[in-house]
């Protein structure tokens, strides 16, 4: 789940499902109040426990831009369900906020880049905590997406002197 994205941000939405095997698709469903469209979640990762990873990137949407989501997921062929269950009674919501200034690589958004952000980053890729906010903070390595490449880079930053965060970026 994204933080507070800006006009200039593109919202990224990451999203765990528990499952068996793989679901045949997953797509976000996106409502802004302007009418409803739907894009197809990439498959970003999964692990030993049975989770699978999905990302989408919503483009840039208009300064005050509000509006909700939830994902319709076909198991198969012949099943689809939705998250939350009761969707779309019950949606995730987002907005979209002016322009916002951060520290990139200050994950845990306190004004310092160091230790923490990198505990921060792994806490959030695998234990499922917050996000970076804004998200973009806790893209280091400038790849588009917050996350393990990010908490190593982190880390190479702080504890081997590896480049700084962004470097990459600029």
């Amino acid at each position: 789940t994204p933080g507070q994205p800006t006009s200039s941000d593109p919202l990224m939405v990451t999203t765990m499902i528990e499952a068996a095997f793989v679901p045949l698709s997953v797509a976000l469903v996106v409502d802004t109040g302007d009418g409803t469209f739907m894009m197809a979640m990439d498959l970003d990762s999964s692990d030993a426990n049975g989770y699978f990873y999905y990302q989408a990137t919503i483009a840039p949407m208009p300064e005050n831009t509000a509006g909700d989501y939830y994902l319709d997921i076909n198991i198969d062929a012949e099943t689809s369900i939705f998250d939350p269950p009761l969707a779309p009674a019950i949606l995730y919501q987002f907005s979209v906020s002016g322009s916002e200034s951060f520290v990139c690589g200050d994950a845990n958004s306190d004004a310092r880049v160091n230790v923490g952000d990198a505990v921060f980053m792994v806490n959030f890729v695998f234990k499922g905590g917050a996000a970076p906010i804004p998200y973009e903070a806790g893209d280091v390595n400038c790849d588009g997406v917050s996350n393990v490449g990010d908490a190593v880079y982190l880390v190479n930053h702080i504890f081997k002197n590896g480049a700084a965060p962004c470097e990459a970026c600029q």
